[in-house]
């Protein structure tokens, strides 16, 4: 007899998560396993994070990605309701002491477009993964992978200026992306 996918969310501390190593059998491992999916949700908002500054800092060393979208309207904007504002866009490189020791990176097309690459491999590996999560139909998990998300966002996104984790993705100037 064929076994059934379960199509409905249920809550029981009983899952299995992933792998068929990754089982819950008690409340507490659950609790852990809700922690580490809510890691899962986060480190997603990272990479994605680290992805778009790094497309950023390459524009900022005038060698624009192509398919970036960098044209007047800014990110977040309509066609045109944000035109004429300066956008700062966030990057993870500040001047100091290392200061130019990444310069050859943004001169190699190779090497742009393999870290690049890893990048949006390692966000859409993660997404996929907390997808897969959300498919156990656990309702504790799903909520796990949610909150996850959100509190990524929230951590990363420097156009959200609600938590201190921001100032590391803010531009050198200190000036948030306008128009988020």
């Amino acid at each position: 007899m064929m076994m059934m996918m379960q199509m409905w969310f249920y809550q029981s501390c009983e899952a299995t998560i992933l792998f068929e190593n990754w089982t819950t059998t008690d409340c507490s491992q659950y609790g852990w396993s809700i922690f580490a999916v809510i890691l899962m949700g986060m480190a997603r908002q990272l990479v994605v994070a680290l992805r778009r500054n790094f497309r950023s800092w390459v524009s900022k060393q005038g060698k624009p990605l192509a398919g970036m979208g960098h044209d007047s309207s800014g990110p977040g904007c309509s066609s045109g309701a944000c035109a004429g504002v300066a956008h700062a866009e966030p990057g993870f490189y500040k001047e100091g002491a290392a200061a130019g020791s990444f310069d050859w990176v943004a001169k190699s097309p190779l090497a742009v477009a393999c870290i690049d690459g890893f990048l949006s491999f390692l966000a859409v590996s993660a997404a996929f993964l907390n997808m897969l999560v959300t498919m156990t139909y656990n309702g504790g998990l799903f909520l796990g992978i949610c909150a996850g998300e959100a509190l990524g966002v929230v951590a990363f996104d420097p156009a959200l200026s609600m938590c201190g984790c921001h100032k590391w993705f803010a531009a050198s100037d200190g000036q948030m992306a306008a128009c988020h």
